[in-house]
């Protein structure tokens, strides 16, 4: 399920997310989670949406083991809150198009 487009961009852009912002996503489980998350972004538009390669598991195992690694402060919204997308229907399938 995807969701409404006004939906997902009011709540984007309430995190201070635009198009020009990158975007990391992750889960603490198998990584279906973070796939479904890049696979929201780039229907909406967005082109800079990686997956954290190993999830939460790994990033926590890798900056435990070295805090030279570690950001310092807070993360800040972004002031690029414009994420004026437009929705890529051609990523998606209905059952009838799949037979």
């Amino acid at each position: 399920m995807i969701p409404a487009p006004s939906q997902f961009k009011s709540h984007i852009e309430s995190l201070g997310v635009g198009l020009e912002t990158p975007i990391v996503t992750y889960d603490t489980q198998d990584g279906k989670w973070a796939a479904r998350g890049a696979f929201i972004f780039k229907y909406f538009g967005h082109t800079n949406v990686k997956i954290l390669d190993g999830g939460m598991k790994a990033w926590m195992h890798y900056y435990r083991h070295d805090e030279s690694k570690r950001e310092k402060g807070d993360a800040k919204p972004s002031d690029d809150k414009d994420f004026d997308y437009k929705p890529t229907e051609k990523l998606v399938i209905t059952y009838d198009q799949l037979q």
